[in-house]
This record gives structure tokens, sequence and C-alpha cells, in this order.
């Protein structure tokens, strides 16, 4: 994406998670929670990211970290 301004930076992790509706944010979360535990079941994994849906500055740490790192949450 061209920037005209260097001194703003676009955010894409916060951008693309601002973007995303409920079920898209459930089903990332869900992802991510599968990411670092495995063994969880599908249940599991879904009634954490219901409980953890509203805390958005933790969806943007995971998300990040895994897209700097590579590497579990």
């Amino acid at each position: 994406m061209f920037n005209k301004n260097k001194n703003f930076k676009i955010d894409k992790a916060k951008a693309f998670i601002d973007s995303l509706d409920y079920w898209e944010n459930i089903n990332l979360r869900i992802a991510l929670i599968r990411n670092t535990n495995a063994k969880i079941s599908d249940q599991e994994a879904y009634d954490q990211a219901l409980v953890e849906y509203k805390n958005t500055d933790q969806l943007y740490y995971q998300l990040n970290k895994v897209l700097k790192t590579g590497l579990p949450i």
C-alpha cells in the first residue's frame, strides 16, 4: 500500500482484527488457541474463545506474535 506520509504507519494486524465480524473473530481465536495447545478439544477452544472475545488487546498480541515469529503463542 502506498503511503505518502512516511510518519504515518498503518498497523496491518490491528486493521485486520478491526475488520473481522463476530464469527471471524471467534474462529481466529480458536485457531490461535489450537496453535498453542493441539490437544485441546474443539469445544474447549470455542469456550475459551467466547470468554476472551472482548479482549482485543490479547488477540492483537497473539496474532502479532504468530505473524512476527512464527512460534506458537
